[in-house]
């Protein structure tokens, strides 16, 4: 009797503490004793999936003090590091974490003033520009490279990427522009060091009724600012650093160019540098990312920026083709 009492109380009491953790977290109590306990629920699917575990992993090799003796107790997370790091993993499951983190601030780290990031761009704001009128979508078919940009996201070795236009069928009616990306760098991995890696991304491009204006992955706008069939397209892009869009959240946003060859042609720079100086963009901040023209490959037998999909047999064969195996 004693026993049976002894387990119906224990379950009675299990019920109660749950009821009272239910309702701390609804009234945000939990938040004020730690924003970790109130995300227990969520923090722990995150440390039992492979894919938003290494991006906490990453996470945590990729905060850093934020710059200046004033701001001596505050982090932001370098995103240049973050976000290869986690390559092969998808880093986006462990936006669920950071989106349930943020109900315990009354401001949420991606609207803080520098977004929680190191060098947010023009102050987190998304601009709306004129997109170039005379470009169609099919000029993004073939193989580019990243040559220009604004930002340190911009500025990784050997940013290559593959453009291949999949026309509506029965699962999607719109066309869209798969891209397949490449890039190499220095990335301080999860065991703390440097180390270099070579990383890739991918996604799509959809088009809008607006002519020279699209999304990337749905979400992210990409303006088409300026460009020349077949030499060299040049967007401005916004990136939000959170899912949930709140009037003050800010943007990762940059103006790039993509060309044809490892290197711009002058006509190609001074149209760059016009357009970026009427989105308000300093020429002094411009990033060329190393493209090592004329370098080889340690072994001698191939470019430095060579790309086996790209550039050698497998090339015939696209990334989607791959992934559908």
């Amino acid at each position: 009797m004693g026993e049976t009492f002894g387990w119906q109380g224990a379950f009675k009491a299990g019920v109660a503490v749950v009821a009272i953790v239910f309702a701390l977290k609804r009234s945000r109590q939990l938040c004020r004793i730690s924003p970790l306990l109130h995300c227990s629920n969520t923090f722990l699917k995150c440390l039992s999936d492979v894919d938003c575990r290494e991006a906490l992993q990453c996470a945590g090799v990729s905060v850093i003090p934020k710059e200046g003796p004033e701001h001596e107790k505050e982090r932001v997370i370098n995103l240049t590091n973050w976000v290869p790091c986690c390559y092969p993993h998808r880093r986006q499951k462990f936006f669920t974490l950071t989106t349930c983190l943020d109900e315990c601030f009354d401001i949420p780290l991606s609207s803080r003033p520098d977004g929680g990031v190191l060098h947010l761009p023009k102050d987190g704001r998304c601009l709306h520009p004129t997109p170039d009128a005379t470009f169609s979508p099919e000029v993004l078919e073939g193989s580019w490279y990243l040559t220009i940009g604004m930002t340190d996201l911009d500025n990784y070795d050997c940013q290559r990427v593959n453009i291949t236009h999949y026309p509506p069928d029965e699962r999607d009616n719109r066309h869209k522009w798969h891209m397949h990306e490449w890039y190499r760098g220095n990335v301080k991995e999860k065991d703390g060091k440097l180390h270099w890696k070579e990383a890739q991304d991918f996604g799509n491009f959809t088009a809008t009724d607006t002519p020279g204006k699209l999304f990337w992955n749905d979400d992210r706008p990409y303006v088409v600012l300026a460009h020349k069939p077949n030499e060299y397209v040049i967007y401005y892009y916004c990136a939000a650093l959170s899912p949930v869009r709140r009037e003050d959240s800010k943007w990762w946003t940059s103006v790039i160019m993509y060309s044809r060859r490892p290197t711009m042609s002058k006509e190609a720079l001074q149209t760059y540098k016009d357009v970026a100086r009427k989105m308000g963009y300093g020429t002094s901040t411009m990033v060329f990312p190393n493209n090592h023209v004329n370098e080889r490959s340690a072994d001698g037998n191939t470019s430095f920026c060579y790309i086996p999909e790209l550039d050698g047999p497998a090339s015939q064969r696209t990334w989607y083709e791959w992934l559908k195996g």
